[in-house]
């Protein structure tokens, strides 16, 4: 029963499973997404193109033009590009390669279990059962369809490995090393980083409270809480000397809604006991990023072992050893963690106090620590009673007893594992075996061929949760597979924590063509832009100066375009004004403009955050029937990427209301303190009454101010001069400063 060959059984079980649900991926790796969804295929694109076409590690290039992004923002696996993106295989099959890797992560979480039950005690036949049922039931399981880089099954059992030689052999060596595994693995997830540093901070905080009780403090506990501290602070120096990205978000939404509860710990997700425990432990609504289901064989253990311990039965009790006593309490703190504690206590605004805690938006993941620590701690007391029901001569009773805990956890996670398998053999590599006639006929195009870029429409840019342009998956989809193909970055990104600056200098750049867009001083004065339309929604989007009918942009000519724009300005030329927008636009789409000058005072007036504030009001015959307005405001705040306002339309008819807002982070145009937020409507009856309204949102919490309204039809241009005499004469048109 305790044969070193189980462990060899344990790997070739493992890997006769793998090639059952996997084995067409196996043999065919590069053909293959696991998933279609839009954080899949952004992440195998971060990594295929990081490995296939930059230069530097560090520099990220194919999204966000032009400034790129720093490796350690793309959740693109940046230490497997360290490691072996060189090699010709890797940079040929970047997609295979990850599919490898993630499917082999499973035979090698078999192997580093195995090793910890072992080391921690367990019999052999124990330790293999142990493994390979912890890694079916495991919380990674979905990740593959996703969250590539948190799908790896071996990085939390390796640190509680490390954590275990670190208590027997107590030394600096073993805590350097085990620094140096945890600075790792920041570089494959931040998230995998930053729950493997709290494994030995939090030990070590508990081995200092027993060391209080008992009396006797030693020295060891430093070790571990300086190797969980000193990793993170590391990974954030690494961070501070080589980002030259600035302005990021402190933090982002969702901590406080991703959380795990106490039914995701103890009721499954799936059949065939889900509707067993419901009937036990009431479900509230079980949070997918917080699930970390231990299993009922881990349950039935437990609570065996309770009784045992409270009937005091001492033939067949065992006490635990000091290791537990303090790894699992310490394992209970970061499940408290995870669920959100104290903060959910009516504590949030502690949270603004430590913004840091919010950078990990999901800290439910955290509960992956308490399954992969209970769990073994379980398999540990069955191991000891396997031990003694073997050594009183019952060995078929301590066979069958090993068979029941494997089938059932087998039973639990076959619904999961066998429905993930097939979801990931569905979807083709759409890098490499494209049949989108969409993609094959941009691909022809020169002006494709001759482009630094690719600004898809409808466009995207979201990576912070304050400041964004989100699309349809299908659209960026589309955009990634022809922008690894083309080999031409795109314009759009979806990166996580990007910067508020560049995503505001990004979504600047689809002001009117006559503002001040200083991102077009970041391009090389040759670049040119192609324009991707991936869908018959591209122009759904809540602004007139997206694209539309233009197929690339060159930005020697937008430059030229504003020069000219403002000498015609300067000299009031109203024809030239008017050739000059026409001109602008291709034929098919001239506005046809006209002028309208006005003076104005430019006041900055002061509304509250929740404040509705109505602006103007339309009586009966004042707006047109069908004609299409825009009226814009500007906005001003010192974080005015956090202004949570809208600008709304109300309509007051015969017995009904009516209302149409559009919020200020869908906006395009940011610039700095301030942003300009522009509703385009047009009116059903002129009959009506209206009004114009500013409206904060009930969670918004920064007072702010605005400036004048300016309304307009679609095809008129509103310029305006400031009434007061000053050093710098203010021109405006539309609400854009000139």
């Amino acid at each position: 029963m305790n044969s070193k060959l189980w462990g060899a059984v344990s790997i070739f079980i493992s890997i006769v499973v793998l090639f059952i649900l996997y084995g067409e991926v196996l043999v065919h790796p590069d053909s293959f997404l696991f998933s279609s969804s839009v954080d899949a295929v952004k992440n195998y694109f971060t990594f295929a193109w990081h490995v296939k076409y930059d230069n530097n590690w560090l520099h990220f290039g194919g999204s966000n033009y032009p400034f790129g992004e720093h490796v350690c923002f793309t959740d693109g696996h940046p230490i497997i590009s360290l490691l072996i993106g060189s090699f010709n295989f890797v940079k040929e099959y970047p997609v295979g390669t990850l599919n490898i890797l993630m499917l082999a992560s499973q035979i090698f979480g078999v192997c580093i279990l195995y090793l910890l039950l072992v080391k921690i005690g367990c019999l052999r036949v124990v330790s293999a059962v142990g493994a390979l049922s912890m890694v079916w039931l495991q919380p990674n399981m979905y990740r593959i369809l996703g969250h590539l880089s948190l799908s790896h099954v071996w990085v939390i059992p390796l640190a509680i490995l490390f954590l275990h030689k670190m208590w027997n052999n107590n030394t600096w060596k073993i805590a350097i090393l085990f620094c140096v595994y945890i600075f790792i693995i920041f570089f494959l997830h931040p998230y995998y980083g930053m729950m493997i540093s709290l494994i030995p901070f939090c030990f070590g905080i508990v081995d200092f409270i027993w060391g209080i009780f008992k009396k006797h403090i030693s020295v060891s506990s430093l070790r571990f809480v300086l190797a969980g501290f000193s990793a993170p602070l590391a990974y954030l120096l690494f961070l501070y000397f080589t980002d030259s990205h600035i302005n990021r978000p402190e933090k982002s939404v969702g901590f406080l809604l991703y959380t795990s509860g106490i039914d995701d710990i103890l009721v499954p997700t799936n059949p065939p006991f889900r509707h067993f425990m419901c009937q036990i432990i009431k479900v509230d609504g079980q949070q997918w990023e917080g699930s970390a289901y231990i299993g009922l064989a881990t349950m039935l253990v437990l609570v065996i072992y309770f009784f045992i311990s409270i009937m005091r039965i001492k033939k067949i009790e065992f006490g635990i050893q000091t290791f537990w006593r303090t790894l699992l309490p310490s394992s209970f703190i970061i499940l408290l963690f995870a669920f959100g504690f104290p903060f959910y206590l009516k504590l949030e605004h502690w949270l603004e106090v430590i913004p840091f805690i919010e950078q990990f938006r999901a800290p439910g993941r955290f509960s992956w620590v308490f399954y992969f620590t209970l769990v073994p701690f379980a398999f540990f007391i069955f191991s000891n009673w396997v031990e003694y029901i073997w050594n009183n001569n019952h060995k078929l009773i301590a066979w069958l007893l090993c068979v029941l805990i494997f089938c059932l956890f087998i039973s639990e996670g076959y619904v999961g594992q066998v429905s993930t398998a097939r979801a990931a053999q569905y979807n083709k590599n759409i890098f490499t075996n494209t049949i989108d006639n969409r993609i094959i006929e941009n691909l022809r195009n020169l002006e494709l061929q001759k482009s630094n870029a690719i600004i898809p429409v409808p466009f995207f840019h979201y990576g912070t949760d304050f400041l964004y342009r989100n699309s349809d998956d299908l659209s960026q989809q589309l955009s990634y597979s022809l922008s690894f193909i083309s080999g031409k970055p795109l314009f759009a990104s979806s990166n996580p924590r990007v910067s508020f600056t560049e995503t505001g200098n990004s979504l600047g750049f689809f002001s009117p063509p006559f503002s001040n867009r200083t991102i077009l001083n970041q391009f090389g004065i040759n670049d040119n832009l192609y324009v991707f339309y991936t869908g018959e929604n591209s122009e759904t989007q809540n602004n007139w100066y997206l694209p539309s009918r233009k197929k690339t942009y060159s930005i020697l000519k937008e430059k030229k375009f504003y020069y000219q724009f403002r000498r015609a300005i300067r000299s009031n030329d109203v024809s030239l004004i008017i050739n000059l927008m026409n001109n602008y636009y291709s034929d098919d789409y001239r506005h046809n403009y006209s002028v309208r000058i006005q003076k104005t005072d430019y006041k900055k007036y002061n509304i509250g955050a929740k404040q509705v504030k109505t602006l103007i009001q339309f009586d009966p015959g004042q707006l047109e029937s069908n004609t299409e307005y825009e009226a814009s405001i500007c906005l001003y705040a010192q974080d005015i990427f956090k202004l949570k306002a809208s600008l709304c339309l109300n309509e007051e008819g015969i017995n009904k209301k009516f209302k149409k807002c559009v919020n200020l982070y869908e906006t395009f145009h940011y610039f700095g303190d301030s942003a300009i937020v522009v509703l385009h409507f047009t009116v059903k009856d002129s009959l009506y009454k209206y009004n114009l309204a500013l409206e904060g949102n009930n969670d918004n919490k920064i007072n702010y101010k605005y400036g004048t309204l300016i309304i307009r039809k679609r095809n008129e241009l509103i310029i305006e001069e400031d009434s007061i005499k000053s050093k710098k004469k203010i021109i405006k048109i539309n609400n854009f400063t000139i």
